[in-house]
């Protein structure tokens, strides 16, 4: 199942950006994600996530918070590192381009900031090259894109012709040795966002519907639903379940 980006953060605009929303992510002990990542300090590898991102799904880097969990996850970092990215990123990206630094205060006086880092894939180059390759985000960690991913990166439209806002990109399904996809879908969730003609996917099937009702009813999303109507007094719920077929006879899923 995808993550999307944290919504607090990444919909925010940047006035809005504080520091109760910053500790509202990190007192979450969220893991690093496919849109996600901690950085104590800055560091040469923040571009190549700055790339990964771009060339994936976006995402933010909290720069001035720790992985680790200890008592204080946001030791802070100078304001001195926006400069660092800024150069780095005119430096080793390919073409230049650098994503929307926000600086949060830590304490009001104070010199220690929680840079909050965004990365809008409609907004960047794509592909954003370092050193001749194309970083592209897993789960948590970098990778390099093969030749297939290379090749659609290359042939999407270039940033300014894009829609504007922020775009939902096709996703990866995982595969297995073999090749085969070893998921039925995959769900993104917390923000809502235009859709993009690469990422339009044909409706499930009756099968695949009848998958997703059943990883809905199992997940806390369900029960969220359920203790949600009941403060209200409604009863008598269904759960997720397959619900008929449209027009074009294919399956619909009712809550």
């Amino acid at each position: 199942m995808g993550v999307t980006v944290p919504a607090p953060l990444f919909r925010a605009p940047a006035a809005d950006v504080t520091l109760a929303r910053v500790r509202q992510i990190v007192d979450q002990n969220l893991p690093e994600s496919l849109t996600l990542e901690y950085k104590e300090a800055y560091s040469p590898s923040l571009v190549t996530t700055v790339a990964a991102m771009a060339n994936s799904y976006g995402g933010i880097i909290l720069v001035g918070v720790t992985d680790q969990q200890q008592p204080n996850r946001l030791p802070g970092v100078a304001d001195t590192a926006i400069v660092q990215i800024v150069n780095a990123c005119h430096d080793r990206l390919e073409p230049p381009w650098e994503p929307e630094i926000i600086p949060v205060q830590l304490a009001p006086g104070g010199s220690a900031y929680v840079l909050v880092v965004r990365i809008d894939p409609a907004r960047a180059p794509r592909p954003l090259l370092i050193d001749g390759a194309a970083p592209i985000r897993l789960q948590g960690r970098n990778a390099r894109a093969d030749r297939g991913r290379l090749a659609q990166l290359f042939s999407e439209p270039s940033a300014p012709t894009r829609a504007g806002g922020r775009l939902v990109t096709s996703p990866e399904m995982p595969t297995g040795p073999d090749g085969s996809p070893t998921a039925d879908f995959i769900l993104r969730s917390g923000i809502v966002l235009p859709v993009g003609e690469a990422a339009t996917w044909r409706p499930l099937s009756e099968r695949g519907v009848s998958l997703l009702a059943a990883a809905l009813n199992a997940s806390p999303l369900n029960a969220a639903l359920q203790g949600w109507c009941g403060s209200l007094g409604i009863t008598g719920l269904n759960p997720f379940r397959r619900s008929g077929f449209n027009r074009a006879r294919h399956a619909r899923l009712a809550w």
